[in-house]
Parts: C-alpha cells; structure tokens; sequence
C-alpha cells in the first residue's frame, strides 16, 4: 500500500516507498550511465569520452561532495553530544542540528537551508520561503537554544 504524504503544493498524494524508489532510481542512473557508454564506444572518439566524463561525471562529483560536506557542518559541531540510543528523541535531535551563518549569496541559492535548519529538522514540511520565519518562532519560543545553545546561532 502506497504511502501518504503532504505535498509543499497540494493535498496528501500517494506515493512510492523509499525502497521502490531507491530501485528505481539506482536502475535509471544505471541505465543513464550505460546509455553514455555505449554512444562514447559507438563514435570511437577519444574526445567525446572525455567530453561525457566532463559534462556528467565532474559536476555529479562537484555537486555529491559539496551535499556531503554541507550536511555534515549542520550536523557537526564540538558542543553537539553524541546521544545514546536510550537518549535520544526526535525532538532533542532536531535541536541538536546547526543553524550556521553563510555569506548572503551563498545563503540566497541554498533557500537559506543553513540558517534555518533546525527548523527544518523541527518540522520538515515547512517549505524553504516561510522557513525564516519558523526559525524567528523558535527562536522565539526557545531562547536558551537561541542564546548560545546548539541549534540556532
């Protein structure tokens, strides 16, 4: 049976389950990335090899490092405890990510996604345009965590 979820622009839909797509989308990228081959070794041309590799494999590399390193420094920091399993709850988690300030274009082409993240761990359905918002409100409403604590700097 399909799952229910909210959807940014409209009413619950039903969608896939995360197996389903982790399926499909391993086997499209596959499918994608046999297509380029085999078109490279068609042409024969050294060249064009080298051209595929620039335009898909460079920016698939620039782009999964940079989402990489982006997650781990909101979700790392020397005053973030490691929790054991019988300590942790969703909620002390989502505080215990890392509102960090970014220069304003860099802040401005990730939809603000690193100044507003524990709000976006506190409830994931806010979508990216009200999400200064949510963060003013938890600041609001949780002023230790506001005032030097883990979250929101």
């Amino acid at each position: 049976m399909p799952m229910r979820v909210w959807r940014t622009y409209g009413p619950s839909v039903d969608v896939w389950s995360a197996g389903v797509i982790l399926y499909v989308t391993s086997h499209k990228l596959q499918a994608t990335s046999y297509k380029l081959q085999v078109t490279s070794y068609k042409l024969q041309a050294t060249s064009y090899k080298l051209q595929v590799l620039a335009l898909y494999g460079g920016p698939y590399l620039v782009v999964n490092s940079w989402l990489i390193i982006y997650t781990w420094l909101q979700h790392t920091d020397v005053d973030v405890p490691h929790l054991s399993a019988d300590a942790h709850t969703y909620m002390r988690g989502a505080f215990l990510s890392i509102d960090r300030p970014y220069p304003p274009l860099i802040d401005w082409l990730h939809h603000r996604i690193g100044t507003t993240h524990v709000a976006h761990h506190i409830d994931c359905t806010i979508p990216h345009y009200h999400a200064r918002e949510a963060t003013d409100a938890v600041a609001k409403a949780f002023p230790a965590v506001a005032d030097g604590g883990v979250g929101i700097r």
